[in-house]
């Protein structure tokens, strides 16, 4: 009877354990870590923009923009009674007037674009993490120990989150094609099974609280199958994740290649999370509950046998 007792008392302890490790991997968002290189995009990017806003003026809008300005002159010198003799005279110093606004403008612009640059060079790379409900990315400078940045008091205080369900990781246009599509099926098995695994052993450890309640053991094998089941559906979300990672990671091999770091000991691509390591000792502790769980209904029937 003792023994009988400390196998259902640790049974129960494993149960416990299985489904807050359970609700833990399902929630966090961290089944994927990914390093990208950010920096030298967005820096790309920043000259492209600044030096198309720079450029982006026609003759014609040149030719416009004196125009008004001739206008605007004549309309001011028509209301302070200037003549066209005056109009020679005030001529260059306007000319030289605006050709100093421009040199201030230009200043301005390369100003802004070397502290626009400077601030890119601080944040060279982009760490993404995802999970069941959201997928997250933010940028930040290199670190010595990268998987730090995975820790949520180490992380930027803006990040940005989108429904990792209909944007999984990879999200740019360029990698949702075909063979994308066709991988896509590891990432929704994976989601389908994870949720049906959770959704498992939170029946089964109703039920078991309910028995315990009303004192009645003889079905604790119901109790242990759920369990057992419950493990086998988390087995195989993991073995799909496993080969969503290793898909994406052959489709964006070419870009994380052509990725440079001042710090050799970056390394750019996909790795499993926190999340992901985490979910096969949820998986052991659910079968081992499952295993005791059973073997103590077995102990139970064969004692009940013995007494009649």
């Amino acid at each position: 009877m003792k023994r009988q007792r400390l196998m259902l008392i640790t049974a129960r302890f494993f149960a416990g354990a299985a489904l807050i490790l359970f609700y833990l991997t399902s929630c966090t968002n961290y089944w994927l870590h990914a390093v990208t290189c950010g920096s030298d995009n967005n820096t790309q990017s920043a000259e492209t923009q600044l030096s198309d806003s720079q450029t982006q003026k026609t003759p014609t809008d040149n030719a416009t923009e004196l125009k008004s300005g001739t206008d605007s002159r004549r309309t001011a010198m028509s209301l302070t009674g200037r003549d066209k003799s005056s109009l020679v005279g005030s001529s260059m110093p306007e000319n030289g007037n605006l050709q100093h606004q421009k040199k201030k403008i230009n200043t301005d612009n390369e100003f802004t674009y070397n502290v626009f640059s400077l601030l890119l060079k601080d944040n060279r790379l982009t760490y993404h993490h995802e999970g069941f409900t959201w997928r997250c990315s933010f940028t930040d400078k290199e670190a010595e120990n990268q998987h730090s940045k995975f820790i949520t008091i180490f992380q930027p205080p803006v990040k940005c989150c989108v429904h990792a369900f209909y944007s999984p990781f990879p999200s740019d246009p360029k990698f949702i094609n075909a063979e994308f599509q066709s991988k896509l099926v590891y990432r929704k098995l994976w989601s389908a099974l994870m949720f049906l695994g959770v959704i498992i052993v939170t029946i089964g450890f109703i039920y078991m609280i309910y028995k315990a309640c009303r004192q009645k053991h003889e079905i604790y094998k119901i109790v242990g199958v759920i369990f057992l089941i419950g493990g086998i559906c988390f087995t195989l979300s993991i073995i799909m994740y496993a080969c969503w990672i290793s898909a994406i990671s052959w489709m964006i091999a070419k870009e994380i290649a052509n990725c440079t770091s001042a710090n050799n000991n970056t390394k750019y691509g996909v790795d499993y999370g926190w999340s992901f390591m985490a979910a096969p000792f949820a998986v052991l502790l659910s079968v081992i509950a499952g295993g005791l769980f059973i073997k103590l209904s077995a102990a139970e029937r064969s004692e009940s046998s013995t007494t009649i």
